[in-house]
């Protein structure tokens, strides 16, 4: 085992094979495309609307959350009606998806010390 300074903890050893996958595949990024290789597309920069559209439903999401933080409570009782309350109005005003909603309280327990 080789050790690594920076993490403070033992790295494992490499194996005697070559990179491994993730090492190569970061190698690949910063040397960018071989000779006669097509680079790879690039993700269009949003338009005006779009980042428009992602702060005001980053702005929207951080209000909801910041009521729920404030309710009397807070990591004492159980808090899922007040964040089903605020994941409710977010649904109504179209900002979340049925499923984002789901996928993001389906996993908060009734019990806030089973949060931790």
């Amino acid at each position: 085992m080789s050790y690594n300074p920076l993490a403070n903890v033992a790295a494992p050893a490499q194996p005697q094979g070559g990179m491994q996958g993730n090492q190569q595949n970061l190698l690949s990024r910063l040397a960018g495309p071989m000779p006669g290789q097509a680079p790879p597309p690039q993700q269009p920069a949003p338009t005006t609307a779009q980042a428009t559209a992602a702060v005001r439903r980053l702005t929207a999401v951080m209000n909801a959350m910041r009521e729920v933080m404030q309710s009397p409570g807070y990591g004492r009782t159980n808090i899922r009606p007040v964040l089903l309350d605020a994941a409710s109005k977010l649904l109504g005003s179209r900002l979340l998806s049925l499923p984002e909603v789901m996928n993001s309280i389906g996993g908060v327990p009734d019990d806030p010390v089973q949060w931790g």
